[in-house]
């Protein structure tokens, strides 16, 4: 996975593309019918390269910071859990369902094998078990899921 959160860069952003492109060229039009792609067309499909496809590793990346700030977050209001942070409270904390879409999102992604991979090697598996394990900060219904 690339850490530039470029989506056009990933090998796996084109296969969209090669896939769409291989079941519209079938061979049944002669080569000499082609013509190159006109500019604006070129900028058309680059912008919708660029634009329209998520890049999933990074998508990842954004829910575990999101769900670990907000579980921070919520770990910190608990009586006796506090680490005096002087008032200073920048993060936001998610309700019980936005965490939880977070979570079922996270999940989609994850079962595809190689995101599974790049999950484990982003540490998520320990952030996970952490969640489970959270009596006092993570709510019942979200340990549970």
């Amino acid at each position: 996975m690339s850490s530039s959160g470029g989506g056009g860069n990933s090998p796996f952003a084109w296969l969209g593309l090669l896939k769409w492109s291989l079941a519209h060229q079938d061979g049944t039009r002669p080569s000499s019918d082609v013509a190159p792609m006109s500019e604006e067309d070129r900028k058309f499909l680059e912008s919708v390269m660029k634009d329209g496809i998520v890049d999933e590793g990074e998508r990842m990346k954004t829910i575990l910071t999101e769900l670990t700030e907000s579980l921070e977050t919520i770990r910190d209001s608990v009586p006796g859990e506090t680490e005096s942070n002087g008032g200073e409270q920048k993060r936001k904390e998610l309700s019980e369902d936005e965490i939880s879409d977070l979570l079922l999102e996270l999940r989609d992604i994850v079962e595809q094998i190689d995101y599974a991979r790049a999950f484990t090697a982003m540490g998520g598996l320990p952030f996970l078990i952490g969640c489970a394990s959270e009596n006092k900060a993570v709510p019942r219904t979200i340990r549970s899921e």
